[in-house]
């Protein structure tokens, strides 16, 4: 071998030696964490504050029932849902309607079905078609169609890596993924992965399936939780188990069995199951959680204020739940603080929360509140 090769041999085991030593053991790292059940922060107080109200009477403002809700950096609200057309609403951050963003269809910048979006980096709208299968990108605020794609998978949940990979929570058809929650594919779709555990509530018959994603406490690192039990998983972005949270507390209830349907929520003798609605990581290291639980007079959504369809009874969602903030320290593996709000939390909308209401007209609505831990 030249001279010069054998340095270069030399300095690369070096380099890997060095590497070795220094680099962290995953193995240790992945740990589960039993949070507390009790709450570890006896002067703290969750503090809520209503900022708007998004929602018209009529016209192209009003909402769906299948809500879905984004923010961007400049304070605009971005909504859609199945029943009110695959368009995308847009709203002012006062609340009033802006315009509307792609209309039906197959092709670019079109939708088919109901469509799922997200706001990544640099205010970027990622649109996801099902039926077509193609995935958009809209740049904003000008909403101009940046690029196109097809994609194999419908995003529930999605994030950006830092090399800019697409982190999607969804679910897939593909035989080798069905079971794996988390998929991870290149920025301009192509599948690259799968990675999580095999979700218990994942499988061929259950699609309402739901895991949540947020950005993690270090910047290489996401959290997914389960929607079904409180279990909050750390990993790294190209599919490593960090660390598992844990917690059982007695609020959390009642519990959706390994081998029950998660939806639909059809029966008025069977209080629904709690459901985790959303979670992000916020200031000072708290990490935010939200869970819906059945309301006290939860029959009466069946009962007075539902109705019959050929599925059997619907219940008013509005009278079926009410919520759950809660705050934790993964740092000191504690819960800091919950607290109990009246109605139903869809859940996390930019770093605020929305809650469900209806307005003097019967038309639905949404207040979006802030969230601040007082010590």
């Amino acid at each position: 071998m030249p001279l010069i090769d054998r340095i270069a041999a030399s300095r690369a085991a070096i380099v890997f030696l060095l590497y070795a030593a220094l680099a962290p053991d995953l193995a240790a790292l992945q740990k589960t964490v039993k949070l507390p059940n009790a709450d570890t922060c006896s002067t703290c107080r969750i503090v809520v504050r209503k900022l708007v109200i998004l929602g018209d009477s009529a016209g192209p403002g009003i909402l769906g029932i299948d809500q879905l809700w984004q923010k961007d950096s400049r304070g605009r609200f971005y909504h859609g849902a199945w029943n009110i057309g695959p368009e995308i609403r847009v709203f002012e951050p006062n609340g009033a309607f802006h315009k509307l963003i792609g209309r039906k269809g197959t092709g670019p910048g079109e939708f088919e079905g109901r469509t799922a979006f997200f706001i990544g980096r640099g205010d970027t709208l990622h649109a996801f078609s099902p039926r077509s299968g193609q995935y958009s990108v809209w740049t904003t605020p000008d909403y101009r169609v940046a690029r196109t794609a097809r994609m194999d998978v419908l995003p529930r949940s999605l994030l950006e890596a830092p090399n800019g990979d697409l982190v999607i929570f969804g679910l897939s058809n593909t035989a080798e993924r069905i079971g794996f929650p988390i998929h991870r594919y290149t920025r301009t779709g192509k599948y690259l992965s799968s990675m999580g555990t095999k979700d218990p509530y994942a499988g061929t018959t259950t699609y309402f399936v739901q895991r949540h994603l947020s950005a993690g406490p270090a910047p290489h690192s996401f959290l997914s939780t389960h929607v079904w039990n409180l279990q909050i998983e750390e990993w790294t972005y190209d599919g490593q188990l960090l660390k598992t949270f844990t917690a059982n507390p007695k609020w959390f209830g009642p519990l959706l069995s390994e081998q029950s349907r998660p939806l639909p929520f059809g029966s008025p003798h069977i209080p629904p199951p709690a459901q985790i609605t959303g979670l992000r990581m916020g200031e000072g290291g708290v990490l935010w959680v939200v869970v819906n639980l059945p309301a006290a007079k939860w029959r009466e959504a069946f009962t007075v204020y539902g109705r019959q369809s050929v599925d059997g009874p619907q219940p008013d969602q509005l009278y079926l739940w009410d919520s759950m903030i809660v705050a934790i320290d993964l740092k000191a593996g504690s819960i800091l603080k919950h607290a109990s709000f009246k109605g139903k939390i869809g859940g996390f909308i930019g770093s605020d929360v929305y809650v469900y209401i209806e307005a003097p007209s019967g038309d639905p609505q949404v207040e979006v509140w802030s969230l601040r831990l007082a010590r």
